[in-house]
């Protein structure tokens, strides 16, 4: 047991489930089948629902531009589209707007660079320093003294910065708003210091999908940025973008997309990478290499890891994270007893979706067809009164009847408790022992979501 407590991560293995928080995250990463593809000179969109694995992958992509030596292969740009950025004349909403959003962070990134690793810029020629200057000088948004401050001293490139970003402005070199040539020499400039190309990463636009107000202008903006052919044209400026799989569809007939521009991967995992992310991840916690399935004795154990589970890592390792809190507690595996309890401590995830009629259970997605209307009906009637006691004539009525003005209390018990069979057999992870579907004894039926 003495092993289990001198573990190398612990519980932390376990802990926010988010890769950004994760520096170890090299060390049980499993690579996508399309991994290697992802990672070419070329534009690509990556598509996953959340807890799939979009933030590791952008991860590791960043990661493998770094040459083995340490030094950076790429420079790169990370991009969070914000509809709020900058004045209102030139924000999101506008192409124009994102492009120079874009080309302000490739300069604060360019500077960066050159803070830590001057030695590509002392052995590039005068043409080169004369174009990195322009652009920097032309694109950084904002006073360039304050935004470069931490850069000015102490770093091996201080003296590099401080020398672009006060040197006097000269005549444009560039028009500023041809982009795919700016793009381009800006691309080639960066080549002369030693670096193969630019790669945008994009991600976090989740952050602006919650307010449904916005979302149409939201989604608007994106597409017309993403149908501007001419900002994806050249390899050695790549834009690698992470999308929440709801996007999918109303993106597919962006210009750039579908005229190749960007290849677009939808993220899935089978269901080997997923116990082989599981062993990685326990074997971090622990310090050892232990199969998933030796710390529960439950018969059902990882049948219902892997129906909780679904093609989603996150859950996995949500449904996994009780029992490796108690092996590391207790030094032994959990009893059946010990896990029916612990199984309560995974958050309960659900959603429904009234347009396309989709259920995501956990980390399953449910077709629409999967049901039978009146199993349908009845859950979305308890989605919508998620957490109260809804009586059971009440939920034959005005569930599965869709009676909304009835108060007539009778209900027909067989074609009721029928149908709530059919939901409990798809959504619960143990049908024989529920947790979504909570049923109170001539009372009525709860739905238990938590999260």
């Amino acid at each position: 047991m003495g092993d289990v407590r001198l573990s190398a991560r612990g519980l932390s293995a376990f802990g926010s489930l988010r890769a950004e928080d994760e520096p170890w995250l090299a060390e049980c990463f499993v690579p996508p089948t399309e991994f290697a593809l992802m990672a070419e000179a070329s534009s690509i969109i990556v598509f996953g629902p959340p807890g799939s694995g979009k933030s590791a992958i952008r991860r590791m992509l960043m990661a493998r531009a770094v040459k083995p030596d340490g030094s950076p292969s790429h420079l790169i740009v990370e991009w969070q589209p914000n509809p709020a950025v900058w004045e209102p004349s030139v924000g999101f909403q506008s192409v124009p707007g994102q492009v120079a959003h874009i080309f302000d962070l490739c300069a604060d990134a360019l500077l960066h660079h050159l803070a830590r690793n001057p030695d590509g810029w002392t052995a590039a020629p005068a043409w080169t320093h004369q174009m990195l200057t322009w652009f920097v000088q032309q694109f950084l948004r904002g006073d360039a003294t304050v935004r470069a401050a931490h850069l000015l001293e102490g770093l091996p490139g201080s003296s590099v910065v401080a020398d672009m970003i006060r040197e006097e402005k000269g005549e444009a070199l560039l028009p500023p708003g041809d982009w795919r040539l700016v793009a381009a020499e800006f691309s080639k400039s960066v080549k002369r210091l030693g670096l193969q190309g630019v790669w945008v990463f994009v991600d976090g636009v989740e952050t602006w999908l919650g307010d449904r107000l916005e979302v149409g202008a939201f989604l608007n903006s994106l597409w017309h940025f993403l149908s501007t052919l001419p900002l994806f044209e050249r390899s050695d400026f790549a834009y690698k973008v992470f999308l929440p799989s709801s996007l999918y569809t109303p993106l597919a007939n962006a210009a750039g997309i579908d005229r190749s521009r960007f290849a677009p991967f939808r993220i899935s995992w089978t269901e080997s990478q997923l116990l082989q992310m599981a062993r990685k991840r326990v074997a971090l916690a622990l310090g050892k290499e232990m199969a998933p399935e030796m710390l529960c004795e439950a018969p059902n154990f990882m049948e219902t890891v892997r129906r909780t589970g679904g093609e989603n890592p996150r859950v996995w390792l949500e449904v996994l994270r009780p029992v490796v809190a108690h092996y590391l507690e207790h030094g032994r595996p959990a009893t059946l007893a010990e896990w029916k309890r612990l199984r309560r401590q995974v958050p309960l995830r659900l959603s429904v979706d009234e347009e396309t009629g989709v259920v995501i259970a956990g980390g399953r997605v449910i077709p629409r067809e999967a049901l039978s209307a009146g199993a349908h009906r009845l859950l979305v009637y308890l989605y919508r009164n998620a957490g109260r006691v809804v009586p059971l004539d009440e939920l034959y009525q005005r569930g599965y009847q869709k009676q909304s003005n009835s108060t007539d209390h009778y209900y027909d018990e067989g074609v009721l408790y029928s149908r709530l069979s059919e939901l409990r057999k798809a959504i619960e992870p143990d049908p024989r022992d529920p947790l979504y579907l909570e049923t109170f004894r001539e009372k009525g039926v709860r739905l238990n979501v938590t999260w």
